[in-house]
């Protein structure tokens, strides 16, 4: 439950909106799919995302697959119609259903997303709703996040975004009460403000908590296309708290390494991931994200269905 929010919250930024290229990508739940690539394509509007675990041998080669330790189960499934975002459903690895995601539109936007979780007997239940509202313009004003098991409180997420459509301020703060704080604390972000400047061959973000204590800031570094090509954080002290680098092949995201820094200010891999790509759309086919003596291998699998 937690993930999820956290997804929603969009408290990462640069990698979702660089890979898809879907505007206002920052607004609505990530997704490992670009509908502007899925229409380049031939409108795919069916993608199953599965996942496999291996062993990260020391001994192969960057980005070669390891001794398989949890074969391939279906992790995602997402369905398109009329060229957008129709239904998402995440699974267990024993194939019962975790949650899904329910989409709805009006003039084109989407007006609301429903967001389920399965019980043990694979009933559904109706957890969050998501509702957006929109500027004259089309772009994104605000999201209400309402929890159903507590009617009197919302969550409510106000964005700012430039003329070019890039988000210059995200403002979350709750509205009403919940019923019983304490036990809600470990699910509801808390309050936060989300503020991005924009320089000729740079992006940076700092967050702050409850609105007004920076947490951490983040600066990217752009080539000349505006892809990003370091990246780094560090804490409201100044202190690094990590940092990134990416790697491009034919003007596509190929590889990106992630530092993670000591108390004693040492610098060791956390994370390495690979990205491979099909056809001229540049479709995402594979992800492959070595961390922990362990390879998580994404294969990605498009289809047209009715």
């Amino acid at each position: 439950m937690m993930r999820l929010l956290l997804l929603f919250s969009a408290l990462s930024w640069g990698l979702n909106a660089q890979l898809l290229q879907d505007k206002f990508a920052e607004v609505y739940p990530e997704r490992p799919y670009s509908v502007v690539a899925l229409r380049e394509a031939g409108g795919y509007n069916d993608l199953s995302v599965w996942l496999a675990i291996n062993e990260l041998d020391s001994s192969l080669s960057l980005g070669a697959l390891g001794k398989e330790v949890q074969a391939a189960y279906q992790l995602e499934r997402h369905i398109l119609r009329d060229g957008k975002p129709h239904k998402s459903t995440y699974y267990l690895p024993t194939g019962d259903k975790e949650r899904r995601l329910d989409y709805y539109y009006r003039q084109g936007q989407i007006l609301a997303i429903d967001e389920f979780e399965f019980d043990s007997l694979q009933e559904e239940q109706l957890v969050y709703l998501h509702s957006f509202l929109y500027k004259k313009d089309s772009v994104p004003l605000q999201k209400v996040t309402e929890y159903k098991q507590e009617r009197q409180f919302r969550q409510l997420f106000v964005y700012d975004f430039d003329e070019q459509g890039r988000l210059l301020r995200q403002k979350v703060e709750d509205v009403g009460q919940m019923r019983d704080l304490n036990a809600m604390q470990s699910i509801w972000p808390n309050k936060s403000l989300l503020l991005y400047s924009y320089e000729q061959e740079a992006e940076l973000a700092r967050l702050y908590h409850d609105q007004h204590r920076l947490v951490y800031r983040e600066r990217a570094q752009l080539n000349e296309k505006g892809q990003v090509l370091t990246k780094t954080r560090k804490d409201r002290r100044n202190r690094l708290i990590w940092d990134e680098n990416y790697q491009y092949s034919s003007q596509r995201l190929a590889k990106k390494e992630r530092y993670r820094f000591s108390a004693d200010g040492d610098r060791q891999l956390e994370e390495r991931i690979f990205y491979e790509y099909e056809g001229p759309a540049g479709l995402l086919s594979r992800k492959i994200v070595e961390k922990a003596g362990r390879q998580y291998v994404y294969d990605f699998q498009y289809s047209i269905s009715e």
